[in-house]
């Protein structure tokens, strides 16, 4: 169907429709935060696990970007924020049916729960509710609050932005696919994007290094110089996307095992490597 004739819908009122719009990415936080029915959610599950792969990524990456900064805000103990900024907050959000007041206690149990159990109640509160609708962008303006009244991070009602370098790379002109496969099975998917200088770096099938040991990332130089390190990668991260930077002064890519912690230089041979050059 043609996104044309469909008709015209607010954000998360029918998710059908946003990801025939290509609003995915948009609905990400929302799936972060569970303010979804467990219909919605299945759905989102079949369209990304049917999707290009660099759009999975780009998906389960912003998901555990926005998990993430909730847990970093609802953690930290800052001092207190000014008095106007709830209400600056919620002055850029959709008017709901909740005063200032309201929203603000809300928040301040968010925080006291702890992101884990403040989901949970969310979870419940909605099943109670019915309806999602108004319930959803609350929630989504609430989360938003709550990070930024808690550590003052520069998060707006969408929580992460477009500004995230693996975001910028996945949805370049330019970007393009290598595949590096490793030697004991598995490989590693590359989307790389001249324009941004980068490449997210995504583990397939690739089995945990040793124990003791951790899978290094490196660039090496066109000019000979000497490799890069761009990070390592234990048993955890293998299966969360890596963004790596200077794709453009680069003549491959490489991937070494190194004892925990990395190494200041590669020990060779390594394990992969992948030419940069087209």
């Amino acid at each position: 169907m043609n996104t044309k004739d469909m008709p015209s819908n607010q954000f998360a009122e029918v998710i059908a429709i946003d990801l025939a719009q290509g609003r995915l990415l948009e609905l990400a936080e929302i799936y972060a935060i569970d303010a979804l029915t467990d219909a919605e959610r299945n759905e989102i599950d079949e369209f990304v696990s049917t999707g290009p792969a660099e759009q999975r990524a780009s998906f389960d990456q912003r998901v555990r970007q926005t998990r993430e900064t909730l847990v970093s805000a609802f953690a930290l103990e800052e001092a207190d924020p000014p008095a106007s900024l709830l209400e600056n907050i919620l002055a850029q959000l959709p008017q709901v049916s909740r005063t200032p007041g309201a929203v603000a206690a809300e928040s301040v149990a968010a925080v006291e729960a702890g992101p884990t159990d403040e989901l949970s109640v969310r979870r419940e509160r909605k099943a109670a509710r019915g309806g999602l609708s108004t319930g959803r962008r609350w929630l989504i303006g609430a989360a938003a609050a709550a990070a930024l009244i808690v550590g003052g991070i520069g998060v707006g009602a969408n929580i992460i932005t477009n500004q995230d370098p693996g975001h910028q790379i996945l949805n370049a002109a330019d970007v393009k696919t290598k595949t590096l496969d490793f030697p004991g099975g598995g490989s590693a998917k590359l989307a790389i994007s001249g324009s941004k200088d980068g490449a997210v770096v995504t583990m397939n099938g690739v089995s945990a290094p040793p124990a003791g040991k951790v899978y290094q990332m490196w660039l090496l130089p066109k000019d000979g110089s000497a490799p890069i390190s761009q990070g390592t990668m234990d048993a955890a991260a293998l299966s969360k996307p890596a963004t790596i930077k200077g794709v453009d002064d680069a003549s491959a890519f490489a991937v070494t095992v190194e004892p925990d912690g990395g190494s200041a230089q590669p020990t060779l041979p390594p394990l992969a490597a992948l030419p940069l050059s087209a």
